[in-house]
């Protein structure tokens, strides 16, 4: 049977991994900044009207609630990803970028 496993490996182990680290650190923290961002455009709070989630397909993507999706509807800064039940995935074409770059 396939079972994905993940390991971690210290980054005080090797000095390149401490620079990946490092690396991934700063783009985890610019994800961070616009996932802020895009709750302040729909004013709503993190967590609540709009959720950063990590999807296997899309990367990292907020999904927002149908309730707030309509107040972004019109912006073009925002691509639809998926609709869903639960809510609408959206991703800021910015965040595109640095997910791209979290995931390598």
């Amino acid at each position: 049977s396939g079972i994905n496993a993940e390991y971690v490996i210290k980054h005080t182990f090797d000095e390149g991994l401490a620079e990946l680290r490092s690396q991934m650190d700063d783009l985890t923290g610019e994800i961070d900044a616009e996932y802020t961002d895009i709750a302040h455009q729909l004013k709503t709070d993190k967590g609540k009207g709009v959720k950063l989630e990590v999807s296997p397909v899309h990367g990292h993507c907020c999904r927002v609630t149908r309730k707030d999706e309509k107040g972004v509807r019109q912006k073009c800064a925002f691509e639809i990803l998926s609709t869903k039940k639960d809510g609408v995935e959206r991703k800021k074409r910015e965040e595109e970028r640095k997910a791209r770059e979290a995931e390598e």
